[in-house]
Parts: C-alpha cells; structure tokens; sequence
C-alpha cells in the first residue's frame, strides 16, 4: 500500500523509456514533471535533460512549453473518444451511455494519472495553453450534454440542465481524484468508482 502522504510517487519513479522514438520521449518526460512539479515551474531544459536530448531537438517537435500541454490535452482526449467510441456502440440508452462514458474515464484516468493531473487539475498560466485545452475539451463536454438533456424532461430549463452538468462533471471528476490520489484513504476502486457515479446520476437525474 503507498503511503497517502508520498507526492505522486509514481511519477517521480517513472522515467521515459530508453530507445523509444524521441517525441514520445519528450510527450512522457513533460507529462511527468507537469504533473509532479507544475507547469509553471518546470523549464524547457528540464523536459530535455529528462528525456535524454538537447534543447535544440526538443524545439524541432514542440517550439514551447504550450505546444506542449496542448498535445497532452489532445491525446488524453483522443484516448477518451477512442474509448468511448468503441464501448458505446451497442448502448442505445441515453444514461447507460453517460455511465459507460464516465466508466471509461475512470479508467483511462487510473491507467494515466499524471496525464489525468495534467489535463484536469493543472492550472496554465499560458493562456494560449488554457484555451487551447478547453477546446479540445468541448467534444466530451458536449457529449455529455446531450445525452443528459435527453434523460430530462423537454421543458427543463437550460439552466437546470446546466446545473445537472455541473453535478455529474463534479461526481465523475471527485471520484476520479480520490481514485488516483488516495485510494486506500476512501477504501475506493476501478469498480466502486464506477458504481457510485452510476448511482449518483440516477439520483441526479430521477430525484
């Protein structure tokens, strides 16, 4: 069992792996120190040293720091639609399609927590960065949106709706950072996760 009060353990023993193609190493060096020490706090020569190149090479497959994050945001959720995709395509149920949707982000999340820390948690000073990574989070976010409007009645105010949103987004989201943060603390998993966001929308949608 780790220790609850170990920073990221994880992220601070893994290393890019040697012989791999050398933009995949630099993908993995960045997401590593972003999630571990901050975005704002860890330089270009850093991402290099980690991932075993000059700063020269860096720049040949990302100019800065921002294109950076930007290609993180963008695979995370490349995975998620993939993912999704391939799980949903049977489900015609609007809510077995959100459970299913939030299940296989609980899943990716706890396969990829310091991309997860990345994509959701980490605040970017770049704004560039900033609006680029809710971008390419419209796609998931509408999605969601859609499915949940078809759950409710025809005349629930957009409002409401919005506020639902909200409540699914702040269950899947809490669920996911105690997965991946403190799992032994809240006795949570893989499985339990997935349950407790199911019978939250329930609540959440039908009262």
């Amino acid at each position: 069992m780790k220790n609850p009060r170990t920073k990221h353990t994880d992220a601070l023993a893994a290393q890019p792996k040697a012989g791999t193609d050398l933009k995949d190493r630099i993908v993995e060096a960045a997401s590593l120190l972003f999630a571990e020490e901050g975005y704002q706090n860890v330089s270009a020569r850093r991402i290099a040293d980690k991932a075993g190149c000059s700063q020269m090479a860096m720049y040949r497959h990302f100019p800065d720091k921002a294109s950076l994050i930007t290609h993180l945001c963008v695979d995370l959720y490349d995975r998620q639609t993939m993912r999704i995709n391939e799980k949903l395509g049977h489900i015609l149920s609007p809510e077995e399609r959100l459970i299913e949707a939030a299940g296989q982000m609980i899943e990716l999340a706890a396969e990829n927590p310091h991309y997860y820390r990345l994509a959701f948690l980490t605040p970017l000073p770049d704004a560039n960065a900033a609006r680029m990574r809710a971008e390419v989070a419209k796609p998931a976010i509408e999605f969601f949106r859609g499915q949940l409007r078809a759950l409710l009645p025809p005349e629930t105010p957009r409002a409401l709706l919005e506020e639902k949103m909200r409540e699914c987004f702040a269950c899947m989201h809490g669920l996911i950072v105690m997965l991946i943060s403190y799992p032994a603390t809240y006795g949570i998993t893989r499985h339990s996760a997935r349950r407790d966001f199911a019978n939250a929308l329930r609540r959440i949608v039908h009262g």
